[in-house]
C-alpha cells in the first residue's frame, strides 16, 4: 500500500514520509509492477499528493504491457 498523502483511520494524519520518501515509495512501487493500493484519503489530496500519484510517465513503467517488473542490471530484450 503507498503511505502518500493523508492517512489514518478516523484521525487522519499527514504520511510520516518525507515529500524524497514518498517520490522514493512511487518509483519503488513503479518498478515492481506492483497493483496500486493507494492507503490515502482521495477526497483529502492535497497537490503534491495528486501529481505524485498521476505522473503518467511513472504509471507507465509500472504498467508493462507484458507485464514485467524492473530487473537489477537489466540491459535490454527478454
Amino acid at each position: 500500500m503507498l503511505v502518500v498523502g493523508m492517512v489514518g483511520w478516523g484521525n487522519l494524519h499527514p504520511s510520516r514520509l518525507s515529500p524524497n520518501e514518498q517520490y522514493t515509495h512511487i518509483s519503488l512501487w513503479s518498478l515492481l509492477a506492483s497493483p496500486l493500493l493507494i492507503g490515502c484519503d482521495m477526497t483529502q489530496m492535497d497537490d503534491f499528493t495528486f501529481n505524485l500519484l498521476s505522473n503518467d510517465e511513472v504509471i507507465e513503467i509500472n504498467q508493462d504491457a507484458l507485464g514485467y517488473s524492473g530487473e537489477a542490471g537489466f540491459s535490454g530484450g527478454r
